[in-house]
């Protein structure tokens, strides 16, 4: 099944480029630094993000990807240069002062949508899902934090938000550098998700052409990527009020990834954080996620609060 997922969605090889770093201090705080960074992808290609570097690493630190959606970028995830609150709650900064490395990268969740649709269309007239580069310029952030003798290579995780969940459940099966993913704001029932016309959240009432995919629903859901990530450890964020979903096609999706957990004896690997929130990150249960697999050796608990709020 991964196999065939590949050919799906295409490989874009980056073997060949050199990662050629090039970066800039932009802050220090008590906690962290913070720099921007430019990576070679392949040809013509670069990925940019927000790299976070916590203050006092002893031996090699666990590294998260931060993944931001539609219309976001990588200062609402780390804070930097941007004042105010949003969905992300700055959790990249929140993870960093936890001691987490952290990279923000900016992907190609572009807005508005008519951007994203030409860039589905570019990328099937050469037989490949738009995801083929969302995969391609991650593996390069993954190789890049795996290059740093501060970061430990067997502890990378990723979490994304909204399409950066989209990103973190499409991808994660195709990026075996990734130790731990979190996806938010996006599990679904997919089925429902595009194919209903009786409820605007669903993506057939919406301009969006990148959750169309050639055969798709005969052989890929959520359920199947999730399980195509297993036996690496899966962790669900879903606020209650979140409008990307319902609360029914979530209950109907997460029965049948339960009925594969359980299968597997993965009980304690896919997990699903509920909360009564929206679309945002809420950080409490996914952090604690986080530290689980990534940092065993760090205390787990929920005293150690949520994600700090920008304001």
């Amino acid at each position: 099944m991964l196999e065939e997922y590949r050919r799906l969605v295409g490989v874009i090889p980056i073997e060949g480029t050199p990662a050629h770093p090039r970066t800039e201090s932009v802050l220090c705080t008590d906690k962290y630094a913070a720099y921007r960074v430019l990576l070679d992808v392949t040809g013509g290609v670069e990925v940019y993000g927000h790299l976070l570097i916590p203050h006092g690493i002893r031996g090699r630190a666990a590294a998260v990807i931060c993944q931001h959606g539609l219309s976001g970028r990588p200062e609402m995830i780390t804070g930097i240069d941007h004042a105010g609150n949003t969905p992300y709650h700055a959790f990249g900064r929140g993870l960093a002062e936890r001691g987490y490395v952290v990279f923000a990268p900016l992907i190609l969740h572009q807005y508005p949508v008519e951007q994203i649709n030409t860039q589905v269309r570019q990328a099937d007239a050469v037989g490949l899902m738009r995801a083929a580069m969302v995969v391609a310029k991650t593996r390069r952030v993954a190789e890049f934090l795996q290059s740093l003798d501060f970061v430990d290579p067997q502890r990378i995780g990723y979490y994304g938000l909204s399409y950066g969940g989209y990103s973190a459940i499409w991808c994660s099966p195709l990026i075996e550098q990734l130790a731990a993913t979190v996806i938010s704001g996006h599990f679904n029932d997919w089925r429902s998700k595009i194919t209903s016309d009786a409820t605007p959240t669903s993506y057939l009432r919406h301009p969006d052409d990148d959750f169309y995919n050639w055969n798709i629903l005969h052989r890929f859901t959520h359920v199947e990527l999730i399980a195509m990530i297993a036996p690496r450890p899966v962790c669900i964020e879903f606020g209650e009020r979140d409008g990307i979903t319902s609360p029914a096609w979530t209950a109907y999706a997460w029965r049948q990834v339960e009925a594969v957990r359980d299968h597997l004896a993965l009980g304690d690997r896919i997990v699903l954080a509920h909360h009564d929130g929206v679309h945002e990150v809420r950080g409490v249960e996914t952090f604690d996620f986080l530290d689980r697999f990534l940092r065993s050796e760090r205390p787990v608990g929920r005293t150690q609060g949520r994600v700090p709020v920008l304001r």
